[in-house]
């Protein structure tokens, strides 16, 4: 196999990349503070049994559990 510039760089950002980014992926999204006011734009509520249905009639139940992640203590 000829070695070259091109296939370096390719073989050193794949490597690079496997090593940094499953850090990155494995950190916690950041906290959003009912307080924010684009939360409170959009009537976000951390539980999800706090959410005014009478303002945002067309909020449903299984929509919050469809987005959370799997809890491995369960």
């Amino acid at each position: 196999m000829r070695a070259s510039r091109r296939r370096f760089m390719l073989v050193a950002a794949t490597l690079t990349s496997s090593v940094v980014l499953p850090e990155v992926s494995r950190s916690a999204p950041p906290e959003v503070s009912e307080a924010d006011p684009t939360a409170q734009t959009v009537g976000y509520r951390s539980d999800a049994k706090q959410v005014d249905t009478a303002k945002y009639p067309k909020y449903r139940a299984e929509w919050d559990a469809a987005l959370q992640m799997p809890n491995p203590a369960a």
